[in-house]
C-alpha cells in the first residue's frame, strides 16, 4: 500500500513539475511586444477631436492599456510637452486655439505585469477652424513610430 501511494504521488507530481519548470511552456509570462503601432485619426484643426488607437500588442498575459498621454509639440515636432491634464484613459483629444501652430502625438502605455509604451506619429501642424475640414484625414507615415 505504501508503494502504491508513492507511485500515485509521483504520477500526479510529474505533470505539475513539468508545467512549472520546463522552459517554453505557454504559462510563462512574456512582456508586452508591439505588433502594430498606435495610430492617430482626425483632422488637425481647432474644434476637431483626435482619436488614438492603442495599437496591437502581444504578451502573456494579454497586455492591457493603462493610460494615454497626449503631447503638444512645436511645429517641427520637437520640444514636446505632456498635456497639462496628465496621463489618463482618454483616447481622444479635442484641439483648441492653444494648439494652433503645434503638432500633437499620443503615447499609449500597456501593462501585463511588465510595462511598455509606444508613441503615434505626429499630426500635421494644427490649423484654425475652416469650413473645408471635412476633406482632410491624418495618415500614418512609415518611419514615424518611436518609443518615448
Amino acid at each position: 500500500m505504501r508503494v502504491t501511494f508513492r507511485r500515485l504521488t509521483w504520477v500526479l507530481a510529474l505533470p505539475l513539475f513539468a508545467m512549472t519548470l520546463l522552459p517554453g511552456r505557454a504559462l510563462a509570462n512574456t512582456p508586452p511586444t508591439l505588433v502594430h503601432p498606435p495610430m492617430l485619426f482626425g483632422i488637425p484643426q481647432v474644434g476637431q477631436t483626435l482619436t488614438a488607437t492603442p495599437g496591437d500588442w502581444s504578451g502573456v498575459p494579454t497586455p492591457q492599456v493603462t493610460s494615454f498621454t497626449w503631447w503638444d509639440c512645436d511645429a517641427s515636432g520637437a520640444n514636446c510637452q505632456p498635456n497639462p491634464e496628465g496621463p489618463g484613459l482618454n483616447s481622444t483629444f479635442t484641439l483648441t486655439a492653444a494648439d494652433i501652430g503645434h503638432r500633437i502625438e499620443a503615447t499609449v502605455y500597456v501593462d501585463n505585469g511588465s510595462t511598455a509604451s509606444a508613441t503615434t506619429c505626429l499630426t500635421a501642424v494644427v490649423r484654425a477652424a475652416s469650413p473645408s475640414a471635412h476633406s482632410l484625414r491624418l495618415q500614418r507615415r512609415g518611419a514615424c513610430d518611436r518609443q518615448r
